[in-house]
């Protein structure tokens, strides 16, 4: 898999450097400066053609490229040169290939970034993946009324008292569905969830990543919310709440949350797709997760283990942090080849150090990043 990783970022690499490239050249071209050749690629030609004073190439391993203007490597009495060129002219051909880097980028953010906005998740009232729901005739706005000829009523002790219908309290740790068919009442299902093991050491992973405060909202009732917050160390607790509610509990902790602080949400219910979209950053459990939260989420953890999430701000930490130190690296190395070079100090090498080595310096920077 580390080969993979490897030759995936070679890859990478080499289309950063053809981008960086094509930003010289196209610099150069509306500089006025001569460009003697533009080839994608590296090694043999296997494709040339020449085209007014420029020729083109791709060669055979298609990785990185170069843009050879004239003058560039050494004097040439060429009043189309590099070397003759005036100064805000060669700092523009230098920068041409960086802002075209980071333009690449732009463009990619707003390609994977744009198609997620203004989607519209069906959270009621229509099929549910999985389930089988739309073979079986249902339609959205369907009503279930009775079953074999049958009135059957399920639901919790507050649709119980509402009805009419006597019930039997229950008083064991879950959530209590009281079933009553024709009006008579026939007992009540206990259902309980199973904390996931390590729900109690990632609650603890994220407190010592720097997580202020942890809330649980659910739509359990208090008794079971209560016991399981109390369990997993849990700071406060909000139950017995309804989709709306959870938003509205959202509204509250973004409305008392310091300027810089994040709230983030984690979910996987159909229910959770609100939540997920007002916070400001949703995570969805992916392996178990309904397709509405998956949708709605920022971020998809591809299974149901908690520790991820305490690891995946490990990981995010350590990437901008790489991001940080090769912003700096590159932005220093520029300005201070930029400087030589307007007072006659830096040569092509220098040039060619701040263009091509700092960007293989920072790639090799970022590998970093796949140890986690």
């Amino acid at each position: 898999m580390s080969f993979v990783y490897i030759l995936a970022a070679i890859l990478i690499f080499g289309v950063l450097i053809a981008v960086h490239e094509l930003g010289h050249f196209l610099a150069a071209k509306l500089c006025g400066v001569q460009v003697n050749e533009f080839s994608i690629g590296m090694g043999p030609a296997v494709w040339h053609r020449k085209k007014g004073e420029t020729a083109y190439s791709f060669r055979v391993l298609p990785i990185g490229g170069y843009c050879a203007m004239e003058g560039e490597d050494d004097d040439s009495a060429d009043p189309r040169a590099f070397g003759r060129a005036a100064a805000w002219k060669k700092i523009v051909i230098l920068c041409a290939g960086a802002a075209m880097n980071f333009l690449t980028a732009l463009l990619l953010v707003l390609i994977l970034y744009l198609p997620q906005q203004g989607k519209v998740v069906e959270t009621y009232g229509g099929p549910i993946d999985g389930y089988g729901t739309e073979h079986c005739g249902l339609e959205p706005g369907d009503r279930f009324l009775k079953v074999d000829g049958h009135a059957v009523l399920a639901g919790n002790d507050k649709l119980m008292a509402l009805r009419g219908i006597p019930f039997i309290g229950c008083h064991s740790v879950g959530t209590i569905i009281h079933i009553a068919i024709d009006g008579q009442y026939a007992g009540h299902i206990v259902i309980s969830d199973v904390v996931k093991p390590h729900a109690k050491e990632a609650i603890e992973r994220l407190k010592h990543a720097g997580v202020e405060k942890t809330v649980m909202l659910t739509g359990d009732s208090r008794r079971v919310a209560d016991q399981v917050a109390g369990a997993l160390g849990v700071d406060e607790v909000h139950s017995e709440l309804l989709p709306a509610d959870k938003v509205a509990q959202v509204e509250t902790l973004l409305a008392g949350k310091g300027g810089k602080d994040k709230l983030a949400f984690v979910g996987d219910g159909i229910n959770d797709a609100p939540v997920l979209s007002r916070a400001d950053i949703g995570i969805a459990m992916g392996a178990m997760g309904s397709d509405a939260a998956i949708e709605a989420a920022d971020v998809v953890l591809m299974d149901d283990d908690p520790l991820k999430i305490a690891k995946a701000i490990r990981i995010s930490r350590k990437c901008i942090g790489i991001v940080y130190q090769n912003i700096v690296f590159a932005l220093a190395v520029k300005f201070a080849c930029l400087a030589l070079g307007a007072l006659g100090l830096a040569n092509m090498w220098a040039a060619i150090f701040a263009d091509v080595g700092v960007m293989v310096l920072a790639v090799l920077n970022a590998i970093r990043a796949l140890r986690e």
